[in-house]
This record gives C-alpha cells, sequence and structure tokens, in this order.
C-alpha cells in the first residue's frame, strides 16, 4: 500500500502553520502507490558530510548513488564537479568554478546522464494561480512510484528523500548531518509543503523540489 501525503492549497486565509499550505474544503492529498522496487538504502553507504557552504549540491549526488544503484560514479567532491563540468561543456553551458554552488540543471543534467527521469517545480506562494498549478502538478507526479525527490529549501540549500527497502519509511540525506536520518512520511509531507510554501530569495528565485524516476527501457 502506498502513503498518503497531505499537502494542502492556500485559502485567503493566512495557514495556521508556515509549514503546511491549508485549504480547509479542497484537500489535496498525494498518494504514492508504490515505491520503486530499486529502492536501496544509504544507510550503510559511504557518507559525504558538508564541510563549506557551497558543496551541498555535490554531496547530494555523492549520497545519492549508492542508494540509487549508479555504477561508475564519481568517489569525491572534486570527481564529481569534474564530471558535472563535462556534462556542462557538453551542453555548451559555463563550466563552474570549484567554489560555485550547483544549480537545479546541474543536478537534473545529471541524473539524465545516468538513466534517470527528473520532473522539476517551483513554488510561489505569492502567486495563488501558480501555486495551484504547482499543487496539481505534484498531486500528478506523487501518484507514481518515485527513487528520489530532492528540495532547496531552506536558503537553496539541497535535500533528498529516498523511499527505504521496506516500504515503510524514507531517508532523509541533509549533507549537514552525520549520516541519513530515517523520517516518517509526515515529515517527507511537511518538507515538499514548506519547500512550495517557501517565500521567495532576495535574488527573486523560488525554491525548488525535483522527482527522480529510474527511466525504463523505451522511454
Amino acid at each position: 500500500m502506498g502513503e498518503r501525503f497531505k499537502i494542502h492549497n492556500p485559502e485567503d486565509t493566512p495557514p495556521p502553520k508556515k509549514t503546511f499550505i491549508i485549504h480547509p474544503s479542497r484537500p489535496k492529498t498525494f498518494i504514492i502507490k508504490e515505491q520503486s522496487e530499486a529502492a536501496r538504502t544509504a544507510s550503510d553507504s559511504e557518507w559525504f558530510k558538508q564541510q563549506n557552504t557551497n558543496d551541498c549540491g555535490p554531496c547530494l549526488l555523492l549520497n545519492s548513488i549508492n542508494a540509487l544503484g549508479i555504477e561508475n560514479a564519481p568517489r569525491s567532491v572534486e570527481e564529481m564537479r569534474a564530471e558535472v563540468n563535462a556534462i556542462r561543456r557538453a551542453a555548451n553551458a559555463r563550466e563552474l568554478a570549484p567554489t560555485d554552488w550547483f544549480t537545479t540543471d546541474d543536478l537534473n543534467r545529471f541524473f539524465l546522464s545516468r538513466g534517470f527521469s527528473v520532473t522539476g517545480y517551483s513554488g510561489d506562494p505569492g502567486d495563488r494561480e501558480a501555486q495551484d498549478s504547482v499543487v496539481r502538478s505534484v498531486n500528478t507526479n506523487l501518484e507514481k512510484s518515485f527513487d528520489l525527490i530532492y528540495t532547496t529549501f531552506p536558503g537553496s540549500h539541497y535535500r533528498g528523500v529516498i523511499p527505504k527497502a521496506d516500504q515503510e519509511d524514507y531517508e532523509l540525506l541533509d549533507s549537514f548531518s552525520n549520516a541519513p536520518q530515517t523520517i516518517t512520511k509526515m515529515q517527507v509531507e511537511a518538507l515538499v509543503s514548506e519547500t512550495l510554501n517557501a517565500p521567495k530569495r532576495r535574488t527573486g528565485q523560488l525554491e525548488a523540489i525535483g522527482i527522480v524516476r529510474r527511466m525504463q527501457r523505451g522511454e
């Protein structure tokens, strides 16, 4: 059986909790029908802890590799940055300096290069029409199985969630922590909700969510 994710849409009145988007009359229910058969665990894998403010992107990718079953992959921050820059060159994009932050495009291109698809969203709580559209789209896509969800909240910090093999709980991949953390479906619900409800940054950039799935043969 899948887990129910209850992430609600805002009404004209302010939500009672800032980590949830509430609409009492029209709740949005997110149902994960079944998790990927390839779901693994990151708990017994090598863990990359972030040592600065700019390596959360490389660390998220490195900490995802074993859990997603990615072979012949980078094994250090330096190797990951080198591979992402190679992918950037192939896409005619500017290379990143050793201390530059990864963008969501960098994460998406890496996953695509390794046989995964990524469905991405940005949430803007100040735009009701856009917010409704994002909620509907996330609802549709979380009804399918997924291998990883990444978010950029708070303050552009990348975190990931992967389903555990037992399909009951999830693992939070946060490179500021000392190891993966087991979290419940309610905590995943809160993580996605607070990302969708996050205010724009000073740069005007919106927080983002990426839903990562292994591509099937023929896709």
